[in-house]
């Protein structure tokens, strides 16, 4: 699958699982071709009466998602996982932070839409986007003053505390060199 998302991976689902939904299992429709794995749709099926599939994910991390072979993402394919889904205990399910406009969820919404499956989708929220092509003074002229403010304020407490902020970009590191800035950043 091309999808980077770390929590999206095995292990990680796993752990989410059990700290989050010990009780509830991990389920997953999967499709084979022959002995490959081309798609798999992970997703945790709340309640007792009214059972509603989700993708395993809470506000604060995200989890899975749909994983699928990119040469693979097909209606057929799409297909076949649902068929899937159909076998698995639900009425009904909740989908959110989707990438509706990805090929894969896009056949897939196809799909249970010739199917007669009524679908609903609506955006939470917007991601905002900053250029980074432009000079940090000019992003920041951008933010409101009340961002401003709690930006300086953030940063005069991290030099404070030993840490710092420094703007680079990507083209001023090596491919090694920048894996390991990012490592050191995320620890």
């Amino acid at each position: 699958s091309a999808t980077a998302v770390p929590t999206a991976r095995a292990a990680p689902l796993l752990l989410w699982q059990q700290h989050f939904h010990p009780r509830t299992p991990l389920r997953a429709a999967l499709v084979r071709d022959s002995n490959r794995l081309v798609a798999a749709l992970p997703l945790v099926i709340h309640g007792s009466f009214l059972r509603v599939a989700r993708l395993p994910h809470n506000d604060w991390l995200p989890g899975g998602t749909l994983l699928v072979d990119q040469q693979e993402a097909t209606r057929e394919v799409a297909s076949c996982l649902l068929d899937g889904l159909r076998q698995l205990p639900f009425a009904g399910a909740l989908f959110r932070n989707v990438p509706w406009n990805s090929p894969m969820w896009k056949n897939l919404v196809d799909e249970a839409q010739v199917r007669g499956w009524s679908l609903s989708s609506h955006r939470l929220h917007e991601v905002g986007l900053v250029d980074l092509e432009r000079p940090w003074e000019e992003i920041e002229a951008a933010f409101s003053g009340n961002h401003r403010r709690h930006m300086h304020k953030a940063i005069r407490r991290a030099e404070k505390e030993g840490g710092g902020f420094e703007l680079q970009t990507m083209e001023s590191f090596s491919p090694g060199e920048l894996e390991r800035a990012l490592r050191i950043g995320f620890e």
